[in-house]
């Protein structure tokens, strides 16, 4: 199959595993053997759970594991990729599936590029909703406080995922898109300041958030970003749906904004001066050669930590 070749002639080319200096091969072993570290659901939206905090963990774990098997000659399936039963594609996409793509760029587009940074503590898919508010505030000079009423309207996944009006236990309320514009609104932020235990329960935001409309459109594109309309005390009414939320290429935080939140987020469990020299080494990256030194620094105070149940 096209990725098997072309990851040949990638390894061919001198890219190669390099924490572990694995060949074609092995490289191979790797890759196919973590396809059976795959999954994780979504369930965990429906009530407190924390197990989404476990998929990132669990697929670098899978990957790790894997590379470290095929170092030590663990075979994995070669026809994995393969239109055979058992087979990746067969197993999780047996309607229409591209398996070319999977080798599309293979060693010259590295997907780390797509990351995008957070400047919410929500869900991603909230977050383009809370830049369009911001958008919307921002060129008219209004207040979030003269906002009367928000609608919502979107995709049938988009609601599924991250459409339910919620504000109790941490992870659901995450997940929940009128919280996030709700929390804007009254307290000015969305960021994990919003979301402590006394402002997930404050009477006024449900009350906020009670009075959002929330419709589904079954001809959005699933992937769609919500269409937000703000209407003022005064009537004016207002829309936007932003294509592409902060944090992303083609909208990115600004440097003053990362470090804030990195400030913010550390200062949880660190000392100012303790954050201080961790940004500075972040800062300067390329120039450690040694990454426990990383680990050493962001060893804090977790006992003082606060709890965000």
């Amino acid at each position: 199959m096209a990725f098997h070749r072309n990851l040949r002639n990638t390894c061919r080319r001198g890219c190669r595993c390099q924490s572990f200096g694995l060949d074609a091969a092995a490289t191979r072993d790797a890759i196919t053997l973590a396809t059976s570290f795959s999954s994780g659901l979504w369930a965990f939206i429906h009530d407190g759970s924390q197990a989404k905090k476990l998929h990132a963990g669990r697929a670098a774990e899978g990957g790790l594991l894997a590379a470290q098997l095929a170092r030590n000659g663990f075979a994995g399936p070669s026809r994995v990729f393969d239109d055979v039963w058992g087979g990746f594609f067969k197993t999780y996409n047996k309607s229409a599936c591209q398996p070319d793509l999977l080798a599309d760029g293979l060693g010259e587009v590295w997907k780390v590029n797509r990351a995008v940074l957070k400047p919410y503590a929500s869900c991603r898919g909230a977050h383009s909703a809370v830049d369009a508010l911001d958008d919307l505030l921002a060129e008219t000079g209004r207040q979030a406080g003269e906002i009367e009423r928000i609608d919502l309207h979107m995709s049938a996944m988009l609601y599924g995922m991250c459409g339910a009006k919620v504000g109790a236990a941490m992870a659901p309320t995450q997940m929940s898109l009128p919280y996030a514009l709700a929390a804007r609104s009254l307290f000015g932020t969305a960021g994990l300041q919003a979301y402590t235990e006394k402002r997930r329960l404050d009477p006024p935001l449900h009350a906020f958030m009670d009075k959002m409309g929330v419709s589904i459109d079954e001809s959005m594109d699933p992937m769609a970003e919500p269409l937000v309309t703000l209407t003022f005390r005064d009537g004016m009414r207002l829309a936007r749906m932003v294509p592409r939320a902060t944090g992303s290429a083609e909208r990115p935080m600004e440097p003053e904004a990362v470090e804030a939140k990195f400030r913010e987020l550390a200062g949880m469990s660190l000392s100012d001066e303790a954050t201080d020299t961790l940004w500075t080494a972040i800062d300067g990256l390329e120039q450690i050669e040694d990454c426990n030194l990383l680990e050493t620094l962001m060893v804090g105070a977790a006992d003082d930590m606060p709890i965000f149940q």
